[in-house]
């Protein structure tokens, strides 16, 4: 919906499926767990848009996402901690390493952007949030970040020369750190409990481009 000339809304609503998934992409296993029957989905978003001076644009965006029957596999030790017991539908190797959760995902993203000129790039910062209810309850999913931060510019200079450089901050994902009872001899420690540390990559390029009549180096 676009009241004014710089200003407009957006949004959209959808159901999304697909078959249970394996977290590697290997040949052959793409079919290992039909059993569980479909992943779902059912996910919302809203934002708004607003066009700025100097040709930028202001994108924000706000989603929530309701996730069910979401494979959860596992390949460690974290299965003695902090899972499900397998599903009663498979045997064998994918019972060791398949669980199936719920979950949710919701958050905010903020796009700035500018797409003509000389001087074009874009800046995004996204705050969100993963979540899967555990069987000892509700922790973050191994995909969860809290902050994401990207920005690219690239400059047209003369002589047909393009300089560009992107740059990435994300806060570290979660992961399980666990520890020994040795008076029981067991496992100790809830799903998702620590953290990875945040990171940063920055790179930067530098393009020259020759045009000819039937091709282009």
């Amino acid at each position: 919906w676009q009241p004014l000339a710089q200003l407009e809304f957006h949004g959209g609503f959808g159901l999304y499926q697909q078959p249970p998934s394996f977290p590697v992409p290997l040949p052959g296993i793409d079919t290992f767990a039909l059993q569980l029957k479909l992943q779902r989905a059912w996910q919302g978003s809203l934002g708004m848009k607003i066009q700025l001076p100097l040709d930028l644009s202001l994108t924000a965006t706000g989603y929530y996402g309701k996730f069910q029957n979401i494979n959860d596999v596992v390949l460690d030790f974290v299965a003695s901690a902090c899972s499900s017991p397998p599903p009663e539908s498979l045997s064998g190797i994918p019972a060791r390493i398949t669980r199936v959760v719920d979950g949710a995902g919701y958050g905010m993203e903020l796009l700035l952007r500018r797409k003509v000129g000389a001087v074009t790039g874009w800046l995004a910062y996204t705050l969100s949030r993963a979540e899967r209810v555990y069987s000892c309850g509700l922790g973050p999913s191994d995909y969860d970040q809290a902050h994401i931060l990207n920005a690219a510019v690239q400059v047209r200079l003369p002589w047909r020369l393009m300089a560009g450089a992107s740059f990435k901050f994300a806060t570290g994902r979660p992961y399980t750190q666990l520890g020994v009872d040795i008076r029981n001899m067991t496992i100790t420690g809830s799903r998702n409990n620590s953290r990875l540390p945040s990171f940063v990559q920055l790179d930067v390029r530098l393009d020259r481009e020759w045009i000819f009549d039937r091709w282009a180096l």
